[in-house]
């Protein structure tokens, strides 16, 4: 069309085409927002301009042509884009009739140019608000990934902030034999006041031995029976070190092993489902030696909602009252969508004569602070 109008017309369109050839290079330097919006309507100013010599005909053809490239690269808000189709239109109404009011309505529908406009307009608006449409969800996508991340962040912080607080509260203080705290003053005897009362004991070594078993056939029963299906991860972390294994614990290891099969049957049920029988998370058995107590955790990252199975509440609640009778302490902690927790401190009795260091409330150094039948 440029070649039939004219040589000079034909070398005003090769500048055109060489300018959106040079903005489509620039794209990846980030330049100005609506830089392909402006040239659009910059071509189509020259190419409807009386200097081009069209007829209505195809000036209607360009126009529609133009509003298609202007709904693919528009880039700035609704109403702008609905601004200049308006104001467009209403600025080329008269070039665009010109040749209309001669016409009946028969000549007017076999008019392919009158189609190709009302067809780029309607192509134009569909294709600019799939456009925005697109832009939004991605959008909102990424500000959900963003929130995700941060709350995933924040939980990683608080349970990192609440290990290392469990753990300098077991490496300080644990809990003491009457739920305070004892004053020591130099060294004197504490054989008496320490002296472990008549009741189920076992020795730390027993203890970890029946709890690894349990654990472990827990899993080849439930694998056996098709309870445990899907990629369910059970981890078993022992004390770290600074534990003696024939330190005596207050604890029935009959009632302690059933106890912790109500406990994983919890936090197994608490597992989200991925498909037919299939559950995924992971299940923690840890123990760890404190100061006056050891405690047992099982941990899931499940669902933590409320359970259903009876036997298991049952179990728990059982394992709550005996647990008490030997003077310890149960804690079970279920927050939704984060997991669950079930804690059991279980006091020392005694254990072999050991040194402790100094600290702001004991400024003497302790040797064997739980009664074994020795001195201090």
């Amino acid at each position: 069309m440029a070649l039939h109008q004219g040589p000079e017309f034909s070398l005003a369109n090769l500048g055109l085409s060489l300018v959106a050839g040079l903005i489509s290079l620039l794209l990846k330097f980030r330049i100005p927002k609506g830089s392909l919006s402006i040239w659009v309507v910059l071509s189509a100013l020259v190419w409807l301009s009386p200097l081009s010599g069209s007829t209505p005909s195809e000036n209607r053809v360009v126009f529609g042509v133009a509003v298609v490239l202007l709904g693919l690269v528009f880039q700035g808000p609704v109403w702008g884009f609905f601004a200049i189709l308006i104001i467009s239109l209403g600025a080329g109404a008269s070039s665009l009739a010109a040749d209309l009011n001669r016409l009946k309505i028969a000549d007017l529908v076999a008019l392919d140019s009158l189609w190709t406009l009302q067809a780029g307009l309607a192509f134009s608006v569909i294709a600019f608000f799939i456009r925005v449409s697109d832009t939004r969800r991605s959008g909102m996508q990424a500000s959900l990934s963003r929130a995700v991340a941060d709350a995933e962040a924040s939980r990683a912080r608080t349970a990192a902030a609440s290990e290392a607080l469990q753990l300098a509260r077991e490496r300080l203080l644990g809990r003491t034999l009457a739920d305070g705290e004892l004053v020591f003053e130099g060294i004197s005897d504490l054989s008496e006041a320490t002296q472990a009362p008549a009741g189920p004991a076992a020795t730390f070594d027993d203890v970890m031995k029946s709890l690894r078993k349990t654990f472990a056939d827990f899993q080849t029963k439930g694998r056996a029976d098709g309870r445990i299906s899907g990629p369910v991860r059970f981890v078993f972390l022992a004390p770290a070190g600074d534990h003696d294994a024939r330190s005596t614990i207050a604890v029935d290891l009959t009632d302690l092993n059933a106890g912790l099969v109500a406990c994983l049957d919890l936090s197994l049920e608490s597992l989200p489902e991925i498909g037919a029988r299939k559950r995924e998370g992971v299940i923690r058995l840890s123990i760890r030696y404190g100061l006056r107590v050891i405690e047992v955790a099982v941990e899931d990252n499940g669902r933590g909602l409320v359970s259903r199975n009876e036997r298991a509440e049952t179990e728990l609640a059982t394992l709550r009252e005996r647990v008490e009778a030997w003077d310890g302490k149960l804690d079970r902690i279920a927050r939704l969508g984060v997991g669950s927790r079930t804690s059991l401190e279980l006091r020392i009795l005694s254990e072999p004569a050991r040194a402790y260091r100094a600290t702001l409330k004991h400024p003497n150094p302790i040797v064997n602070p739980i009664g074994d039948g020795s001195r201090a």
